[in-house]
């Protein structure tokens, strides 16, 4: 996509707004999900004249690299774009959907990004992950455990 084809509302070449961009669509795509969800099992079979299938086992909600970067009012990405998350209700939204998937017995998966230590050496990096790396965004100290 070209610059002049990009609706966005962004400065292009803003590494900041690519990733508000991604994090919000990613829970809007996620919202999508549930609310077809919903509106499927509360309609009942007849709700179209081609209805979406949607069941338990084949079907889940992910959510893809939810950080506490961009949204905790403590994260290194908060001032910019705390103002962001908080006008759409990210958090907000992202726990009803949390709540509704549970609710109504779906699977919930979160994919993570995270920079590790070894990471740094990397030689495809563009200026979104320079700006990541010098900034310490997504950073951890080594192997995730849970």
């Amino acid at each position: 996509m070209t610059e002049s084809e990009c609706s966005a509302k962004h400065v292009h070449g803003n590494p900041i707004a690519s990733r508000r961009a991604v994090l919000i669509g990613g829970v809007s795509a996620a919202t999508a999900v549930v609310t077809v969800s919903n509106t499927s099992i509360a309609a009942g079979s007849n709700a179209t004249s081609d209805p979406v299938d949607i069941q338990k086992t084949d079907t889940a909600v992910v959510f893809i690299d939810p950080q506490n970067d961009v949204l905790s009012e403590k994260g290194a990405n908060w001032a910019a774009v705390g103002a962001s998350v908080m006008a759409n209700g990210t958090v907000e939204n992202m726990e009803r959907i949390f709540k509704t998937a549970k609710l109504r017995g779906y699977q919930v998966f979160i994919s993570p990004h995270y920079f590790y230590p070894t990471d740094s050496n990397w030689k495809f990096d563009g200026p979104l992950e320079t700006s990541e790396f010098k900034t310490h965004s997504f950073a951890r100290r080594g192997p995730l455990t849970l």
